[in-house]
């Protein structure tokens, strides 16, 4: 299986793996919830990569974010995250980590949306435990196309600003999802979450991170 890196224009650059929402409740005690807002969201997670000394951080996978996300579209109760967030730049290239083919593709700017959204069939499925890759958060423009066929290593777009990403900080969003969970989602990729109430079944979303070199 060959391995690409996911951000060729920061090769080189270092990166602390981390959990946002043990950050949050250690930073953010009060009643109000300040990283709903994009900006400010911003500031803190590069404030948070300083601290750890690397340049970028990422992280997430099945991690309860019912903190960290309070007040926003999630539920009441434990929310566990389904993929892995890369906290980069907007702006930032994109490229595909392991060849497919685009099967969907949205621009989805609702507050807490997928913003602009890739879904890849994996060539040769199952890869990692998985039939479906999905990119989260990226800017409208410049995204690969429907049927259009990606090797791996190729850029399919680049990381959106908040206006385009579904009003989150800038960041990609990396899910797999086994061909079980879209069943179960009728073939509507959209109507698969980046969360969900505990338990989650694990088969059905894999951990994406062995895929991706950094």
């Amino acid at each position: 299986m060959k391995k690409e890196y996911l951000f060729p224009d920061l090769k080189g650059k270092t990166w602390a793996e981390v959990n946002l929402d043990s950050l949050a409740r250690r930073d953010f005690t009060g009643a109000e919830n300040p990283l709903l807002d994009p900006e400010k969201c911003n500031a803190w997670v590069q404030k948070v990569a300083r601290a750890q000394g690397a340049d970028h951080t990422y992280g997430g996978y099945l991690e309860d974010r019912s903190h960290l996300w309070r007040g926003h579209y999630l539920p009441a109760g434990p929310q566990a995250h389904l993929g892995v967030d890369y906290n980069v730049p907007d702006g930032t290239r994109v490229a595909l980590c392991c060849s497919g083919t685009v099967t969907h593709t949205a621009r989805d700017g609702s507050f807490g949306g997928w913003g602009g959204m890739l879904v890849f069939r994996f060539d040769a499925p199952p890869v990692a435990g998985a039939d479906y890759l999905y990119y989260g958060h990226l800017a409208w423009e410049d995204i690969v196309k429907v049927g259009q066929h990606v090797e791996a290593g190729e850029i399919v777009g680049h990381t959106g600003k908040p206006h385009q990403n579904g009003q989150w900080f800038p960041h990609l969003h990396v899910q797999l999802v086994s061909q079980g969970q879209m069943d179960k989602a009728k073939g509507n990729p959209e109507a698969v979450d980046g969360y969900m109430s505990p338990p989650v079944p694990a088969t059905d979303f894999p951990d994406p991170r062995p895929l991706i070199a950094l």
